[in-house]
Parts: structure tokens; C-alpha cells; sequence
């Protein structure tokens, strides 16, 4: 494990740059309007934020156990903790947590959909856990066997969730926060894209 983002070129030169950051990166987000790059890094315990004007390293923010995922909000940042089963807010402008949101599942990916609510994919619990746009926890229900991924269809009023273990897609009704049905994919689904067709 190098503990590195590499940079590269899509015009010019392939490679770039190697910027180091954490132990071992597990997750990385980027806001194009910040021009900021972030990462979680699982042995460190911490986030990095690149500024991707000059690819250097802006600010290392320490956050809680074994970080595994990264969502983008309205102005801050969600660090999923699956170590110890919380996210942490950081405000990307403060450079600082700003909050602690205590989970019943250790959390490992997730998306913000549907009016600012987040959606999380507890892996090892086989769960899904729903929280308001006010960061409040609702709910969390049975999803398949190792939910790994998640795709939001705010058009239909569903989110689908890749489970790797048992080879399944979960359709979820997002708002009433239930499952509808599990379709059987194939083997270890571990990402799922939504085509408009």
C-alpha cells in the first residue's frame, strides 16, 4: 500500500503528481466547486483535503475509528466511521468537525439524496440506515447480504443497493423507508450506475 493519491492528466501529461496523505485511503470524494479533493484514510483515523489548484495537501482533519466513506453535503462533509459506528461533519471551510452522529450499525458508504437526506450502507451489518436532512437518524432496516453501494433515482422514488455477499440489488423506497424487493444480479456486485433509458 503506497498511502498516496496519484494525479493524472487527461490532455497533457499522464502523470502529474503523487500526493501522500493517510494509512491506507479507503474512500475519495471531490467537490468541483471547491476544487477540493478529500480522503479517508482507515489506519490513520483521518480525512485529507487536496487543493487541486496546485495538487498539495491542504489541511489533515483527524476523525474517528477506521473512516470507510466519504459523502458530499450542503457545505460539509460526512465521514462515515465504521470503527466506531458514527460520522463525523466536518465543515470543509472550518477545517473542523462540527459534529458527531451516533449510529446502532458500523457505517461504511452511503449517498445524500433526496432533499439532503443521507442514506447509509452498513456492510458487515446488512443493513441500510436512513437519516433526515436535519442529520437525524430515522430508522435502520435489513438490506441483503453486504450492501457495498448505492444509487439514488429521485424520478422513479427509488434507491438501489448493491449487497456483494449474496449477488443482490435491494430496491428501497427511500421517503417510507422500506424494502420492496431484491433482484438476483450474479455474483459479488460491488457498484451500481443509473442509465436514463
Amino acid at each position: 500500500m503506497s498511502n498516496d493519491v496519484t494525479v493524472v492528466g487527461t490532455s497533457s501529461k499522464p502523470l502529474i503528481k503523487t500526493i501522500p496523505v493517510g494509512t491506507l485511503p479507503s474512500a475519495i470524494a471531490a467537490d468541483a466547486a471547491r476544487r477540493e479533493v478529500y480522503v479517508a484514510n482507515e489506519r490513520s483515523n483521518n480525512l485529507t483535503i487536496i487543493r487541486t489548484s496546485d495538487d498539495s495537501v491542504a489541511a489533515q482533519i483527524p476523525v474517528d475509528k477506521r473512516p470507510m466513506g466519504i459523502i458530499l453535503g450542503r457545505d460539509k462533509l460526512y465521514v462515515l466511521n465504521e470503527g466506531s459506528y458514527n460520522i463525523s461533519v466536518v465543515s470543509p471551510s472550518l477545517r473542523k468537525i462540527t459534529s458527531t452522529i451516533a449510529l446502532t450499525d458500523p457505517p461504511k458508504r452511503g449517498i445524500s439524496a433526496f432533499d439532503g437526506r443521507l442514506y447509509v450502507a452498513n456492510t458487515t451489518a446488512d443493513s441500510i440506515t436512513f437519516l433526515s436532512s436535519l442529520d437525524v437518524m430515522t430508522r435502520t432496516i435489513k438490506a441483503g447480504g453486504g450492501p457495498i453501494a448505492m444509487a439514488g433515482d429521485e424520478k422513479r422514488n427509488r434507491l438501489y443497493v448493491a449487497n456483494y455477499a449474496d449477488g443482490t440489488v435491494s430496491l428501497v423506497e427511500p421517503i417510507g423507508e422500506k424494502m420492496i424487493t431484491k433482484l438476483y444480479v450474479g455474483k459479488n456486485p460491488y457498484a451500481i450506475v443509473l442509465s436514463d433509458r
